[in-house]
C-alpha cells in the first residue's frame, strides 16, 4: 500500500487502512510507522488547510483503532458485515 496524503475526502468505502496506507494483516508497528509518515504533511502545527486538519483527524481516528486489539476486532467485524 501506498501511504496517503493530504487527500481532501474520504471515499464511502475507504477503511481506516485504506486511510492509513497498510494491508489488513499490518501490525501495530506498521500502524504506527504509517500514521507517523503520513500525519507529517497533515499535522495541525505544520499547516493551517483545514482539509488537512480533517484528514489528520481521520489518521489518528484510525491509528487509535487499529492499535487497540479489541477496537480493531470490533472494527474489522463491522467492515465485514457492511461488505
Amino acid at each position: 500500500h501506498e501511504t496517503p496524503d493530504c487527500t481532501p475526502l474520504m471515499i464511502e468505502d475507504e477503511t481506516y487502512y485504506d486511510v492509513l496506507g497498510v494491508s489488513i494483516t499490518a501490525d501495530v508497528s506498521e500502524i504506527e510507522q504509517a500514521f507517523r509518515k503520513a500525519s507529517l504533511a497533515c499535522h495541525p502545527d505544520k499547516t493551517s488547510d483545514p482539509i488537512a486538519r480533517e484528514r489528520f483527524h481521520k489518521l489518528t481516528e484510525a491509528k487509535d483503532v487499529l492499535s487497540c486489539p479489541r477496537r480493531r476486532r470490533d472494527y474489522d467485524a463491522d467492515v465485514r458485515r457492511r461488505a
